[in-house]
């Protein structure tokens, strides 16, 4: 007879049982985990792959900026030998000289040639050297309207120091300082140790000994450390001001900017004035100590170099002046590429890309706030592709506008630049997530934690921009970066700054502009500023008054942004009208809205 089992023998059964399963279960779920982790990774792995060919794309239009100058020196060797092949057909003989000649443009065009192919291959670079001018009584340069006043107790180090004595006479006064072996070419800017005085502003200006149409120049406020009004008569390479203090009231000024090339000599002059903002520098002289300089020294090309020889190399051994491929960057740069690179490791430019040439080859209008849409009916353009920023879920026609885009560069949203804790001004919130559900946002990527960690938008109705601190404004530049992936430059307001170089990544061929009245109706400090709502609605920080005065006067830098915008666009074939009833907006070509979009 079989032994019947007790029910002690059961239980340890079901118990190994549920064991098992427990165990089964914990696999699976560990399985489950391990192949969340490996899809996870394959995102991580293909958006690193986007990402470096961002950085890719990004080096090459550098680099292609880069060559483009180069082709300059080639362009004046063709003009050469065409020159001197004519000069020869003509005369129907060569004599030596016209041989000579042509063999020495032949053999400059080659150099060239394979400046650039180095470049492009990533072979050599440009090395940059500093090229020192001893102050000294006796030295090589000019005083304008004033004198030079030798004295080693300016500086601590004993160095010898000079300072610029003006006179009392009306017009420019400034050092003058030869760089006699430094030619247009080679030249890529100056760096300077300066200390104010009686005056608080110099302007720097290079150019080359044949006259004023070919140079660059920076104001710089030396007790405030701004800079403002960078101009270049030469539109490619780098155009960087870095200012930093240092002992003793000096500061350390370096302008970095090239020429036009060519073969002439320069100089560097510096003009002592009292005003950053004022672009004449002729004035009434004080008659007293305006600045003292210790340090002045030309940046030039040193030549070309293997790239993995740039920290080996021998700066006593002087190589041609070929390449023109700008290597240095300033401390501002490097914060700013630092940004760049978390921005792109953040994914955020990677989901951006999908609206590439989204709405390619349309028209798009890009809406301000100023009062003037007050007297439009903007409900027009609720099937249009719209762009609005900032304060405009305002518009009492919100719902049946419905904008498309929705562009917030206003640090000021969020507590300002420089908040510990930035979080969304409550007001401005409530109406937007009241209203504007429909709009696609655009955000500054410093907000991007903050907004999508916490709920407050989602991911999918969200893109970011690399709009930060230290950032770089249009007109001081003198250009637009339409280059999503790196910082984007400060145009005064969100219509330079984020709509039109979104509306450029986005295909968009003819932009029309309405609200952009350029106008804040700005009578006294205390007054209020001119929007199409009620003042008392504007509830975040705006500008100082003394700021709008400066940047919207006539011919202030907003203008000037304008202008640099208008230029830009234009060589990329898109047509930008204004369409904004009045306004003082006068660099685009007008046009009434009403027969832009039709009447209803």
């Amino acid at each position: 007879m079989n032994k019947v089992s007790d029910g002690s023998d059961d239980s340890s059964i079901m118990r190994d049982i549920v064991d098992y399963e427990i165990e089964i279960g914990r696999l699976l779920a560990d399985r489950e985990k391990l192949a969340g982790k490996l899809a996870k990774a394959d995102e991580e792995r293909e958006a690193w792959r986007e990402n470096q060919l961002d950085l890719f794309r990004s080096d090459l239009s550098a680099l292609s900026t880069a060559v483009l100058r180069l082709t300059e020196g080639q362009t004046q060797q063709f003009e050469n030998i065409y020159r001197l092949l004519s000069q020869v057909i003509l005369a129907d003989k060569a004599g030596r000289r016209e041989i000579e000649g042509l063999n020495q443009s032949l053999a400059s065009s080659d150099a060239i040639a394979a400046a650039i192919n180095q470049m492009v291959s990533g072979k050599q670079v440009e090395r940059i050297a500093e090229a020192g001018i001893k102050l000294k009584s006796g030295m090589s340069m000019n005083v304008v309207r004033g004198k030079a006043v030798f004295d080693k107790a300016m500086d601590a180090s004993n160095s010898e120091a000079v300072i610029l004595h003006e006179n009392k006479d009306t017009g420019v006064h400034s050092f003058v300082f030869p760089l006699e072996k430094i030619t247009a070419t080679g030249l890529r800017g100056v760096a300077l140790e300066v200390k104010p005085l009686d005056l608080r502003a110099l302007r720097i200006r290079l150019q080359d000994e044949d006259g004023i149409e070919n140079r660059a120049e920076v104001s710089v406020d030396l007790k405030n450390l701004r800079h403002s009004q960078v101009e270049t008569t030469h539109g490619a390479g780098r155009r960087f001001v870095t200012l930093r203090p240092m002992e003793d009231g000096w500061i350390e000024v370096v302008l970095e900017a090239s020429l036009g090339a060519n073969d002439a000599s320069t100089r560097c002059e510096l003009i002592a004035i009292a005003d950053v903002d004022k672009k004449s520098s002729q004035r009434a002289g004080t008659g007293k100590q305006a600045f003292a300089l210790r340090k002045i020294a030309a940046l030039k090309s040193d030549g070309l170099l293997p790239a993995e020889e740039l920290q080996k190399v021998d700066t006593a051994v002087a190589r041609p002046a070929v390449a023109l491929h700008e290597v240095r960057m300033p401390k501002q740069e490097t914060a700013r590429q630092k940004k760049r690179e978390e921005f792109l490791a953040s994914g955020a430019y990677h989901k951006l890309a999908r609206l590439r040439n989204i709405h390619e080859g349309k028209r798009a209008f890009i809406i301000g706030n100023g009062p003037s849409i007050n007297k439009q009916d903007l409900t027009l353009l609720k099937d249009e592709v719209t762009f609005v920023t900032n304060w405009f879920v305002n518009h009492p026609n919100y719902d049946e506008i419905d904008p498309t885009y929705y562009a917030v560069s206003s640090h000021e949203m969020f507590g300002g630049w420089s908040h510990v804790d930035p979080k969304p001004n409550p007001d401005w919130l409530s109406v937007m997530l009241a209203k504007a559900g429909n709009s696609h946002k655009f955000f500054s990527f410093a907000f991007r934690e903050m907004l999508i960690n916490n709920g407050i938008f989602s991911s999918e109705e969200c893109d970011f921009l690399l709009f930060d601190r230290p950032k770089y404004q249009v007109d001081q530049i003198g250009g637009i970066n339409l280059d999503l992936t790196q910082p984007m430059d400060d145009g005064y307001t969100g219509i330079v700054t984020f709509c039109l170089p979104l509306a450029h990544y986005m295909g968009i061929k003819e932009i029309y502009l309405v609200g952009c009245d350029c106008d804040y109706g700005i009578t006294s400090p205390d007054s209020p500023k001119s929007y199409f709502y009620d003042y008392s609605q504007h509830k975040t920080r705006t500008t100082s008054h003394e700021g709008l005065m400066r940047a919207w006067a006539d011919d202030g830098p907003v203008f000037k942004t304008y202008e640099i915008v208008r230029d830009r666009f234009a060589l990329d074939g898109i047509r930008i009208v204004n369409a904004t009833e009045g306004g003082r907006l006068e660099v685009f070509p007008r046009q009434k809205f009403e027969d832009v979009v039709g009447a209803k």
